[in-house]
């Protein structure tokens, strides 16, 4: 827990009393932090005068005050967040406590599961327990924790690349939350029932309650927050405008000597919001000018549909009941009825769903409880409904430029177009994948576009499926065709391996004359096309020729191999061919100390498509298995056996990789000695040499360039040199502790995620 140094920010406006009680479970943490940075925002001195008077010094934590006035939450906190001098960042705020194993669970969990930032998770309680507090929570927070950003734990580098916005009072932290969960990059954890912060300063008072969530929503309606919400408002008050807007000129006294009277107002709206309608489609599909969201054409058009069913009911009595039957289809008072059926169900909603999704027990709305529970909801609703609608106006029309919401933007936009799924396929994973945060924190905004989605990953190595696969393929090619829209707006493209599967390279060349920069990042020698043993008639559908037109038409190109490299460079117009090996994330690849034991194991992970290398190590570990007592471990997707063997197979699984990896005394690295193995990183031998097992591989190709022979490795040329290295290793267990040592040293040095990752930068940054 040493390396993970903490400044703790609270920003504080008034509130000296509940500061108190928040400023003491700061420093009272099982684990505390280094620094605690008060942002004092109040017009007293109450909070000043409080810190100086004590003396904290035995504490070892170092207390900065800063006095600043008029400071809205998120500016306090982003000059908190400068002034700090830690590697992490953890919030509070002057009217939240925090439980004492806060700070210290969080660190075992960041510890055992590498998190970039685990969210807060508070709990809302009253100031003191009445029936319009207990109504109030019941109505809205319920009985279980919310995710806050008091109690949010992160890393300073990230905290600098996401910062909150300054000049608005509330909802920039509902948006700073926002961004940061929808960033794929993020390692992040949101904790859902267990809570270590609790807020306690839910008004008591009915006047109070529904003066904040008035006050709040009106500041936040500008911010891109709970638009789905703010849109629902936008359409409950169209249809409220097509029941009042109908029978305005009826409602007016004077008819057209009153200077409001409105000729033909009702045709005048529906032509106006057939207009937004027209205006829509025009620019969204003729001009390919997004002056729209995405989705507000169909949400405009329920709205509509909502209104004349309105507008129908209202009008059934007067009009459609007489006109084409008689009065025994009459229904009296049927206005009333519709709009108290409106209000009932918005009271159950808010009576009874809400609170139970909330966790609110269900004896807390029997006897009638859950319709005064709904009735204070729907008070809070109605109250919240100007900004909410004035939001979703902003929103739908794209108006957020009026209030300076764009931040200034310095980032440069990278588009990775990949073949899979984030984090599912090992050829991507421990490639660039584990390169992204690097470049995110070092100025380029990220954006992932597989081909194929996560649901077809886990039936695309399967055999059978060929509806779901057929489906999966056209959907990729019609995707792949969408995103040239937007293709102009990225600084470069990242295309790992292909743009699309199959054809000649058509879509990789219109793609090429589209973006602006382009870099080619490929695995293996993918100039040589493998038979497909899962989907065999897939293989000949691929064409080199578009392998061939990526590598010479980039502006930078990526391989695996010294071999691959050469090639590259004759084919590349501008000879931009660069070597950059897999790398290791040694924070994941700990290794463990290896004793001597009686039974020895024999290792090798691998998938379907590479089991076939086992075939040339299979007699060398049958002879072996004769004169030394060892076990043979398979890791893989597939079920292994070998004759006179014992042999353990371990499904491979992301979760358990590196413990299941640690089991192995011995790995072994069999090759062909073919041009299609030229082309292969050598990453298997690494993950081996990463946890500091002594690695035995064929030699040939890239695995020449990582392991010296006899010093964190072996080389190999023949059957008999396998069994000879193999059996010393079975022997000696200080041999295999020396050349395993050697061998985490060496990729220390050379094939971490850290060295690499800047080889990655600098091929961008040449663009």
């Amino acid at each position: 827990m040493n390396n993970i140094n903490i400044s703790l920010v609270i920003p504080c406006y008034e509130n000296f009393n509940s500061f108190k009680k928040s400023f003491s479970s700061a420093i009272n943490q099982k684990s505390k932090p280094e620094q605690i940075i008060i942002i004092d925002s109040s017009n007293s001195d109450n909070i000043r005068e409080y810190i100086q008077k004590n003396n904290y010094d035995n504490l070892s934590i170092e207390i900065i005050y800063h006095h600043e006035k008029n400071l809205y939450p998120g500016k306090a906190r982003n000059i908190g967040v400068k002034i700090s001098q830690c590697n992490w960042i953890a919030f509070l705020d002057s009217k939240t406590i925090a439980s004492e194993n806060w700070l210290s669970e969080y660190k075992k969990l960041i510890l055992k599961n590498n998190y970039d930032v685990i969210f807060g998770s508070t709990m809302f309680v009253s100031k003191k327990e009445n029936k319009i507090s207990t109504l109030f929570l019941n109505a809205t927070y319920g009985n279980k924790p919310h995710c806050t950003v008091p109690g949010t734990l992160i890393k300073k580098n990230y905290f600098e690349q996401n910062k909150f916005l300054e000049n608005f009072r509330s909802g920039e932290d509902v948006l700073w939350r926002k961004k940061i969960i929808n960033n794929h990059l993020i390692n992040k954890l949101i904790l859902d029932k267990k809570f270590y912060v609790t807020y306690d300063q839910i008004s008591n008072k009915f006047s109070e309650n529904i003066y904040k969530h008035f006050i709040y929503s009106i500041y936040s309606s500008t911010i891109a927050i709970k638009n789905n919400i703010k849109d629902i408002y936008l359409s409950i008050f169209l249809i409220l405008t097509a029941l009042i807007i109908p029978k305005w000129n009826v409602l007016i006294e004077g008819w057209d000597t009153n200077p409001l009277y409105i000729p033909n107002i009702t045709k005048l709206y529906i032509l106006t919001l057939v207009s937004i309608l027209i205006i829509y489609v025009l620019f969204k599909n003729i001009l390919n000018f997004k002056i729209f969201k995405e989705n507000f054409l169909i949400k405009i058009i329920l709205a509509i549909l909502f209104i004349f069913f309105s507008i129908f009911i209202i009008r059934w009595n007067e009009e459609y009941s007489l006109r084409y039957y008689n009065a025994i289809f009459k229904l009296p008072h049927i206005t009333k009825i519709y709009l108290f059926s409106i209000v009932l169900i918005s009271i159950i909603y808010r009576g009874i769903y809400v609170p139970l999704v909330n966790n609110v027990k269900l004896s807390k709305l029997m006897y009638f409880e859950w319709i005064k529970i709904g009735i204070f909801g729907l008070c809070i609703d109605i109250v919240k409904s100007p900004g909410l609608i004035f939001g979703s106006i902003i929103s739908v029309f794209k108006l957020e430029f009026l209030f300076n919401l764009k931040e200034k933007n310095l980032e440069k936009k990278m588009l990775v177009v990949c073949p899979f799924p984030h984090d599912v396929q090992a050829g991507q994973r421990l490639k660039y994948e584990q390169h992204l945060k690097f470049f995110y924190l070092n100025g380029y905004s990220i954006t992932l576009s597989s081909f194929i989605s996560k649901k077809t990953w886990n039936i695309i190595y399967k055999k059978g499926f060929y509806f779901r696969k057929s489906f999966a393929l056209i959907k990729g090619y019609l995707l792949r065709l969408l995103g040239l829209l937007s293709l102009r707006k990225y600084d470069a493209v990242y295309i790992f391996m292909w743009v699309v599967p199959y054809t000649s390279g058509i879509v990789e060349n219109i793609y090429r004359k589209v973006a602006k920069k382009i870099i080619y990042d490929m695995e293996d020698n993918i100039l040589i096309i493998p038979k497909n043993e899962i989907n065999p008639i897939t293989s000949s559908f691929k064409s080199v020729k578009k392998y061939q037109y990526l590598i010479s038409s980039a502006d930078q190109v990526i391989v695996s191999s010294k071999y691959m490299e050469e090639i590259c460079n004759k084919l590349n117009n501008k000879n931009n061919a660069n070597y950059i090996c897999a790398s290791i994330n040694l924070n994941r690849y700990n290794p463990i100390t290896k004793k001597n034991k009686p039974t020895i194991n024999i290792g090798w992970t691998g998938t379907f498509s590479t089991k076939k290398y086992l075939k040339i190590i299979e007699p060398v570990i049958q002879e072996i298995s004769k004169i030394r007592n060892i076990n043979f471990i398979v890791i893989g997707d597939f079920d292994y056996y070998l004759e006179g063997v014992k042999v353990q197979n371990i499904i491979w699984n992301k979760s358990t990789e590196i413990d299941d990896l640690n089991k192995i005394d011995i790995g072994i690295y069999p090759l062909f000695k073919d041009e299609w193995v030229l082309g292969k990183s050598g990453l298997k031998a690494l993950q081996y040499m990463a946890l500091g097992i002594p690695t035995v591989a064929t030699n040939y190709g890239n695995i020449k360039n990582i392991i010296t022979n006899n010093l964190n490795g072996y080389l190999v040329n023949s059957r008999e040199e396998w069994i000879t290295k193999l059996t010393e290793l079975c022997d000696d267990v200080d041999l295999r502790n020396y050349v395993g040592n050697n061998g985490r040293k060496h990729v220390e040095k050379f094939y971490s995620v850290d060295v690499i990752s800047k080889k990655y930068l600098d091929v961008i940054n040449n663009l």
